[in-house]
């Protein structure tokens, strides 16, 4: 059984991408909302990881399928 939705902060998304689980969000709720404001720290996060190590799964990628909803305010 999902959760409907939920809206996420930046620890619980660095720390799944840095294991490769990000998925589990997906897993445990229907929906994942992220403010704007996190969403420009886990961009300079992707950024600083891609550099250091292409073969990570990109935070980008997954907003732009839509792994996550910008949650406005």
């Amino acid at each position: 059984l999902k959760m409907p939705r939920v809206v996420s902060n930046t620890t619980p998304i660095i720390s799944l991408l840095k294991i490769g689980k990000l998925e589990i969000l997906k897993d445990l709720y229907e929906e994942i909302y992220i403010p704007q404001e996190v969403s420009n720290v886990l961009n300079v996060h992707d950024q600083k990881m891609q550099a250091e190590k292409p073969s990570c799964k990109a935070y980008t990628n997954n907003v732009t399928s839509n792994f996550f909803n910008l949650f406005k305010r």
